[in-house]
């Protein structure tokens, strides 16, 4: 029987309303322990193979991020090289004038249309360029990055509502480094950063955060020039970005 795109969608919807139990609560207490329905591997329901659904302190849903991408083989996804790697997965925050992108590495990635669509800061590794929001925490013991660079270990990442959490530990010293955007319109980022010393000891420390301002911008004029074969999308727009005098086409 022949079913248009509309009957089909309002159809599956129509069974998922009323299946009980469809739905159940995605959450877990601020600790990390699961409550209410669970996967088999005693997750919150729909946690998946990466982390798990926990509620975090404000009692909203958050996604606690518990993979080592840079070597779980299930966290290699194959994707066109370019933007995000293929051991990358990303979360957004935002408000109603920024948005970012905030990668599992920990790295952060603003985007700005007005006068074009692009990246305010470029994650290009190659070029120097590393995106935005990691830091580094010197003069202890250790030095702590909240840059995701592999090993698991005492790193914590948790993606919620609005912001980004990155925790690291070594050394005697906690690092806690939440980034957002304020509600409303204004054009920024957030960057709040807690050092915690449990040590017994005093210490002289130095913080220090990267932010690139190197932009990426999404021209057609790239895309439509890289049918010549001469470079791809990606490396079309980064060398335009590179030119002396920039526009948008």
């Amino acid at each position: 029987m022949p079913i248009n795109r509309r009957d089909f969608v309002l159809s599956a919807l129509g069974s998922a309303m009323v299946a009980p139990g469809l739905f159940p609560m995605l959450s877990a207490r601020a600790g990390g322990q699961p409550s209410g329905a669970a996967d088999e591997a005693g997750k919150a329901y729909g946690s998946g193979h990466f982390g798990e659904w926990i509620e975090d302190e404000f009692g909203l849903p958050a996604y606690r991020y518990t993979c080592d991408q840079t070597t779980d083989p299930k966290a290699v996804t194959k994707v066109t090289p370019g933007i995000l790697g293929e051991r990358e997965h990303v979360h957004q925050v935002g408000n109603d004038r920024v948005t970012a992108i905030v990668s599992n590495y920990g790295h952060v990635r603003v985007r700005q249309d007005e006068g074009g669509p692009k990246f305010l800061n470029d994650f290009a590794p190659e070029m120097g360029q590393f995106g935005g929001g990691i830091g580094w925490l010197t003069g202890g013991p250790e030095m702590l990055g909240t840059f995701y660079a592999g090993g698991g270990g005492n790193f914590d990442r948790v993606f919620g509502m609005g912001y980004v959490r990155k925790r690291v530990a070594g050394g005697g010293f906690d690092v806690d480094q939440v980034i957002l955007a304020p509600f409303g319109d204004d054009p920024v980022l957030l960057s709040q950063v807690t050092i915690t010393n449990k040590s017994q000891s005093a210490a002289a420390l130095r913080w220090v955060e990267y932010w690139g301002c190197r932009s990426y911008q999404f021209s057609f004029r790239s895309f439509i020039e890289s049918f010549s074969g001469q470079a791809s999308p990606v490396a079309m727009r980064r060398r335009f970005d590179l030119a002396p005098a920039k526009r948008i086409p």
